[in-house]
């Protein structure tokens, strides 16, 4: 069962894309319209929450994440993505569309509504041929349960060029966690790049023990903090 934090958790994550689509909608902007539009449909029907300058935080900061994640794409062709914690952006989608297999990992509540939003997408256009998805799914994974996350990392292809996106969860979960979630994943793949979003700096735990597990391996290791 979903506990009341893991509710509100939700309920954030649905706050962020009506923040997004907001701002999109006002400002008219073109970018992956129709997948915005999409999401816009199943998750933006009530008012829209957030000042103009939180909605313009929220774009601003998802934009600049997106086209670092497209340029690691292009450069480095990666072949799969893991995404920790997503929520219900839906920048996973466009991804797969691209042919990419992508995995996303949430809290169950999430997962329900990210794969009616795939679910629609799909309904609304793959009759016209115009989307093709790779291997995209949601998963509901608890990030704080250790057996849980290492069964589902195996469950992903170890040989393919990998790309983890981790957007602010991390930073919510306990040291010990973190520190067994950042080794399984470290050790899982061959060739993996860590991309993550996190409001704390480089003096922290947290990116000590990143740097620990991924760049004493040789793994490429990018940051973005906030």
């Amino acid at each position: 069962m979903q506990s009341s934090d893991d509710d509100r958790v939700a309920a954030t994550a649905t706050a962020a894309l009506r923040c997004k689509w907001s701002f999109r909608r006002n400002f008219r902007v073109d970018e992956d319209r129709d997948l915005w539009d999409s999401a816009a449909k199943e998750f933006c029907l009530k008012s829209t929450s957030g000042t103009p300058l939180l909605r313009l935080l929220y774009y601003t900061r998802s934009t600049c994440l997106r086209r670092l994640q497209q340029s690691f794409c292009d450069q480095v062709e990666v072949q799969q993505v893991l995404m920790l914690g997503g929520g219900l952006d839906p920048w996973g989608l466009a991804l797969a569309q691209q042919g990419l297999c992508v995995t996303e990992w949430d809290l169950p509540a999430i997962c329900e509504k990210k794969t009616a939003l795939a679910t629609r997408i799909m309904q609304l256009e793959q009759p016209s041929g115009s989307t093709r998805f790779g291997a995209w799914k949601c998963e509901a994974v608890d990030l704080r349960q250790a057996e849980e996350t290492s069964a589902a990392l195996h469950r992903l292809a170890d040989d393919a060029t990998t790309m983890v996106i981790a957007e602010c969860c991390l930073s919510y979960l306990q040291q010990d966690v973190q520190d067994h979630l950042l080794r399984a994943i470290s050790t899982r793949f061959q060739r993996v790049i860590f991309l993550r979003f996190d409001p704390c700096g480089a003096d922290t735990a947290f990116w000590s023990k990143t740097r620990t597990e991924f760049v004493e391996r040789g793994l490429p290791l990018f940051a973005c903090d906030g």
